[in-house]
């Protein structure tokens, strides 16, 4: 088993909590995981603790720019230092540009899974998911910079002299990234890969589950699992006017959800609400079992 599976959905909705909660139960069953995180906001470790048989990464941003100018950072300057006079500094200003932490943590992640260390990886997402959309863009990146670096050349009459330098040809390192861009996208959509959407049953959370099967659709991945998180039972605190009042409005939504998922050939499988009385560890216990029921014909 070589699997990679990624929770995906809006902030605050609950990846984090179902994605501790999968890893603790596939370690538990004897699985060799990761837990791998790209999402900002800071994790409590302490929920790992006691657990066999797994492992965790947290990338914060400033460590994938850094990842990323190891990988590519020369690579880029070749690139561009073949048509146009920039000094080195033009790594750092790249490695800064809106996205490309997203979209380097997919790449990080495919490069683990190609090392076959682990059964499982876990992957939890940063909010709402646009690295898949980067990665398109980037494709189409590259094949425009390709043609303005021949145009370029051409008229320069350049060329052989950029491929007598010691680095690779830049049309070759571009080509290459062109390439690299089709495997990850290949990888997403191929049956190592299994896509959890977590929503809550509210207005904003169905508008962003809408959006992210449309991204998935566009790019042929189909999502395994929705997960709605934060159901309120109807045996929860009776009498208690401010969750009654959230109970009901939630019913709207849970049935809209149920609906959507149904069109879609997508199992929704309900995560319940949990009291504020439970801690950390309560907390990714209870949706352990409510996950490990959901996916017991898939463990």
């Amino acid at each position: 088993m070589n699997k990679l599976i990624s929770f995906w959905g809006k902030g605050g909705v609950g990846k984090t909590t179902l994605s501790i909660a999968l890893t603790k139960l596939l370690a538990k069953e004897g699985f060799r995981t990761l837990y791998i995180s790209t999402d900002i906001v800071p994790k409590n470790t302490q929920t790992f603790k006691n657990i066999e048989n797994f492992e965790t990464v947290f990338l914060s941003e400033n460590e994938v720019r850094n990842l990323w100018k190891k990988r590519f950072g020369k690579e880029v300057y070749s690139v561009i230092s073949s048509f146009l006079p920039v000094g080195e500094e033009i790594i750092d200003y790249i490695a800064g540009a809106p996205g490309i932490s997203d979209e380097f943590s997919i790449y990080y992640i495919w490069e683990i899974w190609r090392n076959d260390t682990y059964d499982v990886i876990v992957w939890d997402t940063m909010a709402a998911g646009g690295s898949i959309r980067l990665l398109e863009l980037e494709s189409e990146f590259y094949s425009h910079l390709g043609e303005a670096s021949k145009l370029y050349l051409k008229i320069k009459s350049s060329l052989e002299s950029l491929k007598r330098k010691k680095d690779k040809d830049p049309l070759k390192l571009i080509e290459e990234w062109r390439e690299l861009a089709k495997s990850l996208l290949s990888f997403l959509s191929s049956d190592a890969h299994d896509v959890y959407v977590v929503a809550n049953p509210d207005s904003f959370s169905y508008g962003i589950t809408t959006y992210l099967f449309q991204e998935f659709s566009f790019f042929g991945i189909r999502p395994k699992k929705l997960f709605l998180n934060k159901v309120i039972s109807e045996n929860v605190c009776q009498g208690c006017p401010a969750l009654e009042e959230e109970k009901e409005k939630q019913r709207k939504w849970s049935t809209y959800l149920g609906e959507f998922s149904a069109q879609n050939g997508i199992e929704m499988c309900e995560i319940p609400y949990i009291s504020g009385k439970a801690d950390g560890d309560e907390i990714v216990e209870i949706v352990s079992e409510s996950i490990k029921s959901c996916l017991s014909s898939s463990l």
